[in-house]
């Protein structure tokens, strides 16, 4: 894999999730709609008219298929988050609860046997550290946004426990998730324990990098830049393509112009005439202030790109290895009422939890029966078995995940008000498309609103909206 140039890396990847998704629609029967409707739900956060209900209610028919008794966990976790994002509590802890027992307690010794032997994923699906420090984070909020600090405790200290892996190549990231200290923080202010709140947020601030990382961000910034230039061409001509037509388009923006994240202005055209924002967080050490923290009424939980993919390498795909999501928004700014109140804190980066996770005794099991098909492969009598034994890893991955947490807090006016998120790409290039607005936020003059948020391309650009109003025109 070290000499593959990045373009095969990367069409062995989108291969293995290709490959990955026909076996999923072709196996495994999941309710009326079948593959389609799966496809759908597993898309959601992606999807322009969401129908979450429909999404969840598909998931929950795939986890309760008796055919899938091997990825009921793997269906939990992926009702689970898109619940969470839909704002459904009550249906994430009925399907995170579910599945956390099971991650915990299910087990199958046969399947595990031959898991060891042969092709890992034919045992039961419990997940990535990453994945169930999710998990558990996400049954944490849902307690929290219910009331139920104990029980969030309890979630937010096992989300923490999720991550901490065993192996020893990854020991000092054993204390790195971020988001679950900083939600741990908040609920032990909710309990009334100031000190271990305290401990918390200094936790979270704590800011562990891989070795390799520098090295990784000067690529994909350089990769970012050279696909930019070919996105600021294209939209050039979409442009001109729209305003030249016999038929121009109403209201078409045009997007060519290359805007930067300092560019962005201080208040949006159509801001209201007050800021309302009373007290906001320029840094870290503001933000993970406790007394900032136990003032705040306004949280948004901002859920960034797509999580982290799995895939198969090896010549007997006998090596499951990690490969970021393919996403472009980085950094998020949020603005109240259209008045800019901040950045969004990056408390969880999937991709790099992903990659200290530790590989050190997957590895050496890898390694083994690796070494033990090339020993039996050129074995008198034993060779034409070895041919057919399959000791493929394990490719399955969650795959509804974002690509990262951001957590935007603040003390605004109490009353309705409107969240709008204006996100740069890595080298802080403003994205247009990526424009994303929720109105009538009910914010509480004590306690605080909990608002969960996806980036999403092409949700609310100037574009959509004229398009959907000569729709609506055309009705009339």
């Amino acid at each position: 894999m070290r000499h593959e140039s990045i373009a095969q890396r990367m069409c062995q990847r989108l291969g293995t999730i290709g490959v990955g998704l026909l076996l999923l629609g072709s196996v495994i029967s999941c309710g009326p709609g079948g593959k389609d409707r799966v496809a759908v739900a597993l898309s959601v956060r992606h999807t322009l008219s969401p129908d979450y209900r429909d999404a969840v209610q598909a998931l929950d028919e795939c986890r309760q298929n008796p055919k899938n008794l091997t990825e009921y966990a793997y269906w939990g976790m992926c009702g689970t988050a898109v619940a969470v994002y839909a704002g459904d509590m009550h249906d994430a802890s009925r399907f995170g609860r579910d599945t956390y027992l099971a991650v915990q307690k299910y087990e199958d010794k046969d399947r595990e046997t031959l898991a060891a032997l042969g092709n890992e994923a034919v045992k039961f699906f419990k997940g990535e550290p990453h994945e169930r420090s999710m998990l558990d984070f996400q049954l944490g909020l849902a307690a929290y946004q219910q009331g139920n600090f104990e029980d969030a405790r309890v979630f937010f200290v096992q989300s923490l426990l999720a991550a901490a892996t065993r192996d020893e190549d990854a020991a000092e990231y054993r204390d790195d998730f971020r988001l679950g200290h900083y939600w741990l923080g908040r609920t032990y202010q909710k309990l009334s324990d100031a000190d271990n709140a305290r401990v918390c947020f200094e936790k979270a601030a704590v800011s562990h990098t891989r070795p390799q990382q520098a090295r990784e961000i000067e690529r994909w910034r350089k990769e970012r830049q050279r696909a930019r230039r070919e996105e600021i061409k294209l939209e050039a001509l979409c442009y001109r393509n729209a305003t030249t037509a016999k038929e121009p388009v109403p209201g078409v923006v045009d997007f060519s112009q290359p805007l930067t994240r300092a560019d962005l202005p201080a208040q949006l055209a159509d801001a209201a005439p007050a800021d309302p924002v009373q007290r906001r967080a320029e840094d870290w050490q503001a933000f993970l202030d406790p007394d900032f923290q136990r003032e705040v009424n306004l949280v948004v939980v901002i859920e960034v790109g797509t999580g982290p993919i799995k895939y198969l390498a090896g010549r007997e795909r006998d090596r499951d290895e990690i490969a970021p999501g393919l996403f472009k928004e980085h950094f998020v700014d949020v603005y109240i009422d259209g008045h800019k109140a901040g950045s969004g804190f990056c408390l969880s980066d999937l991709y790099q939890e992903a990659m200290t996770r530790g590989v050190k005794t997957r590895r050496e099991r890898q390694s083994a029966k690796w070494l033990a098909k090339q020993v039996a492969r050129n074995t008198p009598f034993v060779s034409w078995v070895a041919g057919a034994w399959d000791i493929s890893a394990d490719p399955r991955h969650v795959s509804v995940l974002p690509g990262q947490v951001q957590v935007f807090a603040a003390r605004v006016a109490p009353g309705l008000h409107r969240v709008s998120l204006r996100c740069s790409d890595i080298n802080e290039d403003y994205l247009p498309r990526f424009d994303v607005d929720r109105n009538f936020i009910a914010v509480p003059a004590e306690n605080e609103a909990v608002v969960l948020v996806s980036t999403k391309e092409n949700e609310s650009n100037a574009y959509l909206l004229a398009q959907a109003a000569l729709a609506n025109a055309a009705q009339k």
